[in-house]
C-alpha cells in the first residue's frame, strides 16, 4: 500500500521512472491513437497511454482495482501450422 500511496504523490517524469525501475510491462492494447501499456509493480497495477502520433507517455494512472484484463486480450491469430497436431 505505501509503494501505491508513493507513487500516487509522484509528477508524471516520477511516475514514469518508477514503472522502469520497479514496474514489468504486462501487456498493451490499442485504443485510437495510444497504445495502452499495463505494468505490474508489486503492490499494484498501472496504465501508461502511450501516444504513437508523438512517440511518447501521455498518461500514467494507477489501476486501484483488478484491471479489466478481457479489455487486453484480442483474439490471437495462431499460425495454421501450430493450431493442427499431427497425430
Amino acid at each position: 500500500m505505501l509503494y501505491l500511496l508513493g507513487f500516487l504523490y509522484l509528477d508524471f517524469a516520477g511516475r514514469a521512472q518508477f514503472l522502469q525501475a520497479h514496474g514489468r510491462r504486462l501487456v498493451s492494447r490499442n485504443e485510437g491513437e495510444y497504445e495502452v501499456q499495463l505494468y505490474w509493480t508489486q503492490n499494484f497495477f498501472a496504465e501508461v497511454y502511450f501516444s504513437q502520433t508523438r512517440n511518447r507517455m501521455e498518461k500514467i494512472s494507477a489501476v486501484t482495482r483488478q484491471p479489466d484484463f478481457e479489455a487486453y486480450l484480442t483474439p490471437l491469430n495462431l499460425n495454421p501450422l501450430l493450431r493442427s497436431r499431427p497425430e
